[in-house]
Parts: structure tokens; sequence; C-alpha cells
């Protein structure tokens, strides 16, 4: 009876310590996941601001004006992250950042069709609310 006792409880150590893998790869690919997408909101922004800056210029607004567009976006962030980040709390994180990068890929098509500054100005509220 004893000799049974040890190997059920070792089949169940077993099948924890694969549970136990099973979990950490998962988690791993996720945070490469969520890096990822980190990487490349931060790589749009940087690619997407010189050309703002030039699309402003072209539409004819002032240097200071094409300096406060642009600073609609981190604006936003600070103002808006608190909020995200409740809301996935409250949601989930995987629909808030899916969500998140379907409106700032709206926002950077809506950006590039931009052919008013108010539009322009409109265009970039979706990036840094989210």
């Amino acid at each position: 009876m004893l000799v049974e006792y040890f190997n059920i409880f070792k089949a169940n150590s077993n099948s924890m310590e694969r549970k136990e893998h099973f979990d950490e790869c998962q988690r791993q690919r996720l945070t490469y996941c969520i890096y990822l997408v980190g990487f490349l909101d931060l790589f749009g922004v940087s690619l997407l601001m010189p050309l703002v800056s030039h699309h402003a210029r072209e539409l004819g607004v002032s240097p200071t004006t094409v300096g406060m567009i642009l600073s609609i976006y981190g604006t936003l962030q600070l103002i808006s992250g608190p909020f995200v980040g409740r809301w996935s709390d409250v949601s989930g994180r995987r629909f808030v950042l899916l969500f998140c990068l379907f409106m700032t890929g709206i926002g950077y098509f809506l950006t590039s069709l931009a052919t008013t500054v108010l539009f322009l100005v409109l265009s970039r509220i979706p990036l840094g609310r989210l």
C-alpha cells in the first residue's frame, strides 16, 4: 500500500512539473510578445515624428504649432495611462492590448490622410489616448 501511494505521488509530481514548465513557457512567450508590441509601437512613434513635423510644415503651420501637435501624443499618454491600466485590469490585458493596437493603426492611417491642420490634430488623439 505504501508503494502504491509513493507511485501516485511520483506521478502527480511529474505532471505538476510539466504543468509548471508549460506555464513558464507560456509566460515567457507572452513576455516576448509584449516586448515586441512595445518595440513596434515605439518604433512607429519615432518613425512618424519627423514625418508629422514635415507634413504639418507643408500644411503651413508655424514651428510652435508643430511642437504642440507633436506634444499631443505625450500629453494624452500621461493623462490616459492610469485609466487604460485600470481598464485592462477590469476587462483583461489581451483585449485592451489588441484594442489599443487596432486604434493605433487607425490613428496612423488617419494621420497619413490629414489634409488640414485640424484633421492632423484630431488624428493624433487616438495615438496618444491609447
